[in-house]
């Protein structure tokens, strides 16, 4: 049969607590004269006393015979400190340029780009009529540009001519999704 094992709740009496106080103490202590030796161990060794210069005598005349003067041992772990080396300098070809590839869609004749944003500007405000205009010039310029013909799809839709929109999709659409891009993936969505 066994028998539970209970647990005291009574406060530990004063000889535990002076117990745990001497065993703290004793801890104390060791960690601090491990700390010194770790110091005394890592400290350089200490110089040897300077040879006396010689005399006329002999010291075994005298009766004073030096003893031998030991020569400090070489610690087993210390090892010189190594210098970093730098790797060699390579010659290398300098880079070249990063040029972005073009991109379907995208306007790289400034003036052209000028044109496209001033007219969604001028839709996005309700002048059509102006944003038509500019579309107009910038579809001369650059004719059958994805983005152009999306913009002006998207005026036509505004001004309520859904047959004239939809005939610029229609061109966007045959342009295929090599060339028409992400506008080719937007007309085939609308």
């Amino acid at each position: 049969m066994s028998h539970p094992i209970t647990i005291s709740t009574y406060p530990p009496s004063r000889s535990f607590a002076a117990a745990i106080g001497v065993l703290v103490a004793v801890a104390f202590c060791l960690a601090v004269a491990a700390g010194l030796a770790a110091l005394k161990h890592l400290s350089p060794p200490a110089d040897p006393p300077a040879a006396a210069p010689p005399s006329d005598t002999n010291p075994r005349e005298t009766g004073q015979v030096s003893p031998p003067v030991a020569q400090p041992s070489p610690d087993p772990a210390w090892t010189p400190p190594v210098q970093p080396v730098s790797p060699p300098e390579i010659d290398l070809p300098p880079a070249p340029p990063v040029v972005p590839l073009p991109r379907p869609g995208a306007i790289y004749q400034p003036e052209v780009l000028e044109l496209v944003e001033l007219a969604v500007v001028l839709r996005r405000d309700g002048d059509t009529a102006a944003a038509l205009d500019k579309l107009r010039h910038a579809d001369r310029l650059l004719p059958e540009h994805p983005r152009i013909l999306w913009e002006l799809a998207q005026v036509y839709r505004a001004m309520s001519l859904v047959n004239k929109a939809e005939a610029k999709l229609l061109r966007l659409r045959d342009l295929g999704p090599g060339a028409g891009g992400e506008y080719f993936e937007l007309a085939s969505l609308s």
